[in-house]
């Protein structure tokens, strides 16, 4: 693994599941990432993950999208490896994910795919820098969050909500892929889930929704009892540039449950999308450690 003179990384290996794997500082502590595909072959896809969760939800896409695509997929703070008490908005993290980008000196608008709160911090993204954003791919949206007034009130006491974590899959997911979720959730801080929750239900999705200028493909789990196949498609008419689709067999998490199905989505969505250009900003490179 090479840092190069942007501050970006770069894989030894051109294997498709060869991962690179860094970190940054942003704000004072370290961003863990980690990273496939290399820049100079195709386009950049930033992958944001759930409420609770690490980048290890996007194992699929990193392994099974590079090399033609360049993956980068972010510890929000206070999650996985990366510092931090995590963000009590949709707002907060969405300026700390834009800090990231700056880091890594990313002068070309990339794509964003985010799943559940990843996905709010994306659609904000695409409001508040949308000329950081060439497109993105949203997953397991529903407006006002995941978590009802007892669960909020259940995560602020500390509890574990793992029928909360199951309940992001379908009956057909393997019990191994459940448990490794499961696992991940009860590593984060209970105050950082709690906060996590309240930030994705605070959000205004529908209305933000309807600002987003960047084409959008929204990704409905067949098997989704909140973040409906019918939802996605009524929301997608309401966007300038949107389009909705099904992966039948999946929950919200439909990039973990089935990545074959998912990448072959976001394949067929960056082959419509038009070269982006770069994009004139005061990169602050620094802070990077290799692994």
């Amino acid at each position: 693994m090479l840092l190069n003179i942007e501050g970006s990384i770069r894989r030894r290996s051109k294997g498709p599941d060869s991962l690179s794997r860094g970190s940054v500082q942003v704000r004072g502590e370290n961003i863990y990432y980690e990273a496939s595909g290399s820049v100079e072959e195709g386009p950049t896809i930033l992958f944001l993950h759930e409420s609770g969760g690490s980048a290890a939800t996007w194992q699929g896409q990193l392994a099974g999208l590079a090399p033609g695509v360049r993956c980068l997929a972010p510890d929000l703070p206070g999650h996985g490896r990366s510092e931090g008490k995590g963000c009590g908005t949709v707002a907060e993290y969405r300026r700390v994910v834009l800090e990231f980008m700056d880091t890594l000196a990313l002068r070309w608008p990339v794509i964003i795919a985010g799943a559940c709160l990843g996905a709010a911090v994306a659609v904000d993204m695409a409001i508040h820098a949308p000329e950081r954003v060439h497109g993105l791919i949203l997953a397991g949206l529903c407006d006002g969050g995941r978590a009802c007034v007892q669960t909020l009130s259940d995560a602020a006491r500390g509890e574990a909500l793992d029928g909360f974590v199951q309940d992001l899959f379908s009956g057909h997911t393997a019990q191994r892929l459940v448990g490794d979720h499961l696992k991940q959730w009860r590593l984060t801080s209970p105050l950082v889930r709690h906060g996590d929750l309240v930030a994705l239900a605070g959000y205004s999705l529908s209305e933000a929704l309807r600002r987003v200028k960047p084409p959008v493909v929204l990704i409905a789990g067949g098997h989704d009892s909140l973040a409906t196949t019918q939802w996605a498609y009524a929301a997608a008419e309401e966007m300038p540039n949107a389009c909705a689709i099904e992966i039948p067999d999946a929950g919200c998490l439909s990039m973990a449950e089935q990545p074959a199905a998912f990448n072959r989505i976001v394949l067929g969505f960056l082959s419509g999308l038009a070269p982006a250009c770069p994009v004139a900003l005061g990169a602050r490179p620094g802070g990077y450690r290799r692994f």
